[in-house]
């Protein structure tokens, strides 16, 4: 088998490769649509004309990119959902309280009833005391559930369990902004992304038309272009995973100015201290010590002071009535207070502990994302000091290829600026990821701290 049926036979088995990995790629009309990569009756002057326009559009792209800053500070801010919260926890605590006022502990009793005795001839009573039925209502205060006894401290508790609830509601609410929060950045940035390697991956497709007019005249290793073409699938596959929605085609580059974040590290630690789940801890601390002053043998009791009156209809048809006054009581044989009150330092104690470990662990978690952010600053320096060079590089080599006007390497150009745009791309992903673990901070412990860091141009 000679060379020419060998190249022959390859063009055929990557048409055919390329035709359907684009038609799989067409099926879905919402996602990105790929390029198809074969090309026919390719001539060099028109490749050569590709590469031209290209660079002018390249040069045009780096000289009119538009430069953005993080966009960290332009998320969302939580400050309305917190006071909003707020607001309506207060509202809800002044109700609870006012209808725990409500409760006057006076409580009007009553029953009807008629005697069968007589029906069966069981009867005792003389005529005097035995009556056909008897009705009665009383009127009795139970002063020990009303909101007399130990009342300041039965609003202390409304207000106490009312703030559990609140920071319960304020943890979960703010888990979600800080999600939102995580989104819109990494929405943002894929945006970024994918303008850049939409840019990217035009220059492949001029490549892939270069190293396909080569490969028919026996001029490149296929080798070579399959490099080409993976790279483009990779893109393209990217491009369809992370950003869908919008044409890229004739959108401006963006580049984005390197920073280091620098965080005050010393008042996040102070701020774990004091995190959305050690406040959770110390509001029910105060709900059980309140609630011990509450248990006592005398909560188990009722002592009802009660006025009554009844009538009676008697056997001679006649209607007698009485006034009583009195107190019922109830007075249980047992008590359970000293165990509740052990069972609620046990449980103080329990709280305590808790707040200890989870501040260690929120400490680890906090320090480990502070690492990321440390070595992601150095990786951000890194990247943008060889973007810098490159740009140097680039400038250089602009010259030269001016003064040689089609009589340099095309292909080399061409990569030179592929790998200008790769190095924007690495600082996108660098800045995003350093963010993020700024964001992940931010949800251990529950608390925003944008205020505690800034951002240092490099």
């Amino acid at each position: 088998m000679n060379n020419n049926t060998v190249k022959t036979l390859f063009t055929v088995i990557l048409t055919s490769f390329l035709f359907q990995f684009a038609d799989a790629q067409m099926d879905n009309s919402n996602g990105y649509r790929p390029k198809m990569l074969v090309y026919g009756n390719l001539k060099n002057k028109n490749v050569l004309k590709h590469f031209n326009k290209r660079f002018d559009e390249l040069e045009h792209l780096f000289k009119n990119a538009k430069v953005v800053i993080s966009p960290y500070a332009a998320t969302k801010d939580m400050s309305n959902y917190n006071k909003i919260l707020d607001s309506l926890y207060k509202a809800k605590g002044n109700y609870d309280i006012k209808s725990m006022l409500q409760n006057n502990g006076l409580e009007v009793t009553g029953q009807i009833y008629g005697r069968l005795d007589n029906s069966f001839h069981i009867s005792d009573d003389d005529d005097v005391s035995s009556y056909k039925a008897k009705a009665q209502a009383e009127i009795g205060w139970d002063f020990i559930n009303s909101k007399f006894y130990q009342k300041k401290t039965k609003t202390k508790q409304v207000l106490y369990e009312n703030d559990v609830d609140r920071l319960l509601q304020y943890k979960k609410q703010n888990d979600h902004v800080f999600d939102d929060r995580q989104n819109k950045i990494i929405e943002l940035y894929n945006y970024y992304l994918a303008v850049t390697m939409s840019h990217r991956l035009k220059n492949l497709d001029i490549l892939n038309e270069a190293f396909q007019l080569m490969l028919e005249q026996d001029r490149v290793s296929t080798d070579k272009m399959m490099d080409v073409m993976n790279d483009k699938i990779d893109l393209e596959y990217q491009l369809s995973q992370s950003f869908v929605t919008m044409n890229l085609d004739n959108q401006s580059l963006f580049i984005m100015k390197p920073t280091l974040l620098v965080v005050d590290t010393l008042a996040l630690l102070n701020l774990v201290n004091d995190n959305i789940g050690s406040k959770i801890i110390t509001a029910n601390q105060k709900v059980l010590e309140n609630r011990k002053q509450l248990t006592n043998y005398l909560s188990n009791a009722r002592l009802t002071p009660f006025f009554r009156v009844s009538s009676y209809w008697n056997s001679s048809d006649r209607l007698s009535k009485n006034l009583d006054m009195g107190v019922r009581f109830t007075i249980p044989l047992w008590s359970q207070s000293k165990s509740k009150l052990h069972s609620i330092d046990t449980q103080s104690a329990l709280l305590q502990l808790q707040r200890i470990t989870d501040n260690d662990q929120l400490k680890s978690l906090c320090f480990q994302q502070l690492y990321i952010i440390d070595k992601l600053n150095k990786s951000v320096n890194v990247e943008a000091t060889h973007i810098t060079q490159l740009k140097k590089y680039l400038e250089m080599r602009k010259r030269t290829y001016l003064q040689n006007q089609n009589r340099y390497n095309y292909i080399l150009r061409m990569e030179e600026y592929n790998q200008l745009l790769k190095g924007t791309e690495r600082l996108f992903h660098l800045m995003m990821n350093r963010q993020l673990a700024l964001i992940n901070i931010e949800k251990t412990i529950g608390i925003d701290i944008t205020y505690l860091t800034k951002e240092v141009e490099l």
